[in-house]
């Protein structure tokens, strides 16, 4: 049963990564706009590769989350890869933040300054995604957010912040609390 479970948890993070890759490419490919009048490349976008940024928990108490991200990745990646995207490969940098902020913070800076990458998913806890909205906010980097459950995320809407899998936690804890009067 666990081994089905884990196959399963798989698809589901391969699912939602593809989405969010759809998403962030969309936005990416209006952003480097092939008809549009003459302007530096994006970072981390060639004619013939878009690198990609990834930070999660890979190692630490929240791994499990991390490497599931990770590996989900890697499955739609090799998918998305088969076609291309307008000619392009996708190619993925990860960084471990060990779930914690200022780990995340670490990671996406070098992903941005050293690395180049054209955009960043993940950082799978609340607290890591929270730490680098300022950061990805202020470099205009298109930031996924795959797991994280955040208020902050959401609220404001931010024109870089992207997130998809997580309902935010105060509608969880709402949601809850109603399930629960109802059942008094």
């Amino acid at each position: 049963m666990q081994r089905s479970t884990c196959a399963g948890a798989a698809k589901l993070i391969a699912k939602i990564v593809a989405a969010g890759c759809a998403a962030v490419l969309w936005f990416g490919s209006h952003a480097i706009g092939q008809t549009a009048p003459a302007r530096a490349p994006a970072p981390g976008v060639t004619p013939d590769t878009i690198v990609l940024g990834g930070i999660g928990p890979l190692t630490g108490a929240a791994s499990w989350v991390g490497l599931g991200g990770r590996d989900g990745f890697i499955l739609a990646l090799d998918e998305i890869n088969a076609a291309g995207i307008n000619g392009r490969k996708i190619k993925i940098v990860w960084e471990d933040d060990g779930g914690t902020p200022s780990g995340a913070l670490a990671a996406a800076k070098k992903l941005v300054e050293r690395e180049k990458v054209f955009a960043i998913f993940g950082s799978q806890t609340s607290n890591g995604a929270v730490a680098i909205i300022d950061y990805v906010m202020e470099n205009k980097v298109p930031y996924f957010n795959t797991t994280a459950g955040s208020d902050k995320l959401i609220d404001p809407v931010q024109k870089y912040i992207f997130t998809g899998a997580s309902m935010p936690i105060s509608k969880i804890s709402k949601g809850v609390v109603g399930l629960a009067l109802d059942f008094h």
